[in-house]
């Protein structure tokens, strides 16, 4: 258990990796928390990015606040965007969210202010209160719209069909109310998804691969852009790259090992295919992330790698994987994407250098 007291600062980004971890002091920089049971209680003066099977934020983050979750409690203001992957999550009255709210989860309430746009994916989802910008919710199982609940933008909500949202007599919405028939998973189906996020093994791979993803994405940031970028702009052509890289390199391998001559060959090129793989596992969702950050939440035109984007593409990914058949697929597709993009740059490289 890591214990930082109310009377201590740090004045600088602060990384923390524990079984529980408890933060009542300030943080004067980001904060990175990889925990089981995680309570912030201190201020927080930049982002703050957190893995945990319970997470409370009691105190205010002055930046972004990103989560990885099983019960995600919010009860302080937020100053910048809020993305929020986890099993049930509530945001209390009294909380002000400064930009957008992203929510990704089994159960979700929200009675804290939103001064711009709330975009929901869940089972069950209730909204009562305040929100300055447009509401996208989709939800397998019912949306509530409670007294409380001023939207000043439009609603548009999906669902098996539109009897899924309840609407209060109290409730205003200044905007138009749009449904889109389409069916989302289920509340049950959710928690048993988010089960196999957080057990045991899942969680220290997860937690491993994430560190990796932060240490590459700061160290290696030129290459981690490039990789990302050549993969959007040409997802067709990358895909198909990684999956001839996949069949073809161990047959090439193999032709190496049958002559005696060619065993050190081989032996060098097993190697370099087990490093392009394992390259591969981890930037399938560095790319998920740049392109969840540049169409879904930021919206941006330019195609850019950090290591929160990157971290958050990881989580993503890991949770969708864990849905039967259609996971496994999103998560080879990404995967043969990372490993065409890598193994032609690398390819490229090589040959400008081969003389």
């Amino acid at each position: 258990t890591y214990l930082f007291n109310e009377n201590e600062t740090i004045r600088d980004n602060f990384y923390i990796g524990a079984w529980e971890a408890s933060i009542d002091g300030d943080t004067f920089g980001d904060l990175v928390i990889g925990a089981g049971n995680i309570t912030v209680s201190g201020n927080v003066s930049g982002d703050a990015t957190i893995a945990g099977s319970d997470v409370s934020i009691l105190e205010k983050i002055n930046g972004d606040l990103r989560i990885i979750g099983g019960d995600i409690l919010i009860t302080n203001d937020v100053l910048g965007d809020i993305v929020v992957i986890g099993g049930n999550v509530k945001i209390l009255s009294g909380v002000t969210v400064g930009k957008d709210l992203v929510v990704l989860a089994e159960r979700v309430i929200i009675q804290g202010d939103v001064k711009g746009k709330v975009r929901v994916i869940g089972g069950e989802v209730s909204l009562d209160s305040k929100v300055d910008g447009n509401v996208d919710i989709k939800a397998g199982d019912s949306i509530t719209i409670s007294d409380h609940a001023v939207v000043l933008g439009d609603v548009v909500y999906s669902g098996e069909d539109e009897s899924i949202l309840t609407i209060s007599d109290k409730a205003v919405i200044k905007g138009k109310t749009t449904f889109n028939k389409g069916k989302v998973i289920s509340a049950s189906t959710f928690k048993t998804a988010m089960l196999a996020l957080l057990s045991s093994f899942v969680f220290i791979k997860l937690i491993t691969i994430l560190t990796v993803v932060a240490l590459a994405t700061i160290f290696l940031k030129k290459f981690s852009n490039r990789v990302a970028k050549d993969a959007i702009e040409q997802l067709g052509k990358k895909t198909l790259w990684g999956f001839i890289t996949l069949i073809v390199t161990p047959v090439a391998i193999a032709m190496f090992f049958a002559s005696v001559f060619g065993i050190a060959l081989g032996v060098l090129g097993a190697l370099g295919y087990g490093m392009l793989v394992i390259l591969s596992v981890i930037y399938a969702g560095v790319i998920f992330g740049a392109w969840m950050d540049k169409l879904l939440i930021r919206k941006k035109e330019k195609i850019e790698v950090d290591w929160k984007n990157g971290v958050a593409g990881v989580v993503a990914l890991t949770l969708i994987m864990q849905i039967p058949f259609i996971g496994g697929l999103g998560g080879l597709f990404f995967f043969l994407l990372a490993l065409g993009s890598i193994s032609t740059l690398t390819y490229n490289y090589l040959w400008t250098r081969r003389k």
